[in-house]
């Protein structure tokens, strides 16, 4: 999983990295979007960040990352 963190600050990239870390380890993710203003600017108000998974992946298994 790949993601271009250009405008992230240091410690947002370091966060970011640690949640893709556990995406990649649950069952049923196939993998993350990030999108929004963080793209485009160092000036943002919040990471957007979607997680794409498997239709018939359990939805209790979400918990683990919220």
């Amino acid at each position: 999983m790949s993601i271009d963190t250009t405008y992230l600050y240091e410690r947002d990239r370091k966060i970011l990295n640690n949640i893709i870390e556990v995406i990649k380890q649950v069952k049923g993710n196939l993998g993350a979007i990030l999108f929004g203003s963080v793209l485009k600017s160092n000036v943002y108000n919040d990471i957007d960040l979607a997680i794409v998974r498997t239709p018939n992946s359990a939805s209790k298994s979400l918990k683990y990352l919220l």
